[in-house]
């Protein structure tokens, strides 16, 4: 599976490592609201529709401890790169088309998407296979 151009893929701007302070406030801040929601929903295991380049996916890897945590996103070199980047023994990453996802049905304690649906071309399909794993 290949990136097109009408599916972007990944960060433009390095919203996870930037110096600027209000970007880094408004990071806290959302950091902080899916800390919330992780801790409440506590899941053993989570998959992440639309990773990009695993930041939170590596982040959420790290919370589940033994739990498995599988990210897909559509094939990208530079993506696969930073997948590379961030190893775990309990995390994978996946070159997948959200709409037709292989995985069995309720295989998922979690399905997240991130800054996800507002770019993927079927959003409501996207949404039906994350609820069926």
């Amino acid at each position: 599976m290949s990136a097109t151009a009408e599916v972007p893929t990944g960060n433009t701007f390095d919203k996870y490592g930037s110096s600027n302070p209000v970007v880094r406030r408004l990071m806290s801040g959302f950091h902080s609201s899916l800390d919330e929601l992780m801790e409440r929903a506590c899941p053993e295991s989570l998959l992440d529709v639309g990773c990009g380049e695993g930041v939170l996916t590596a982040q959420w890897a790290e919370r589940v401890c033994s739990g498995r945590v599988l990210g897909i996103d559509l094939g990208d070199p530079k993506l696969e790169a930073e997948w590379g980047k961030r190893r775990r023994p309990n995390l994978e990453f996946r070159a997948e088309e959200a709409t037709s996802l292989s995985f069995a049905d309720d295989e998922f304690d979690l399905s997240a998407a991130i800054e996800v649906l507002e770019h993927v071309p079927e959003p409501e399909a996207t949404l039906a296979e994350m609820a069926r794993v």
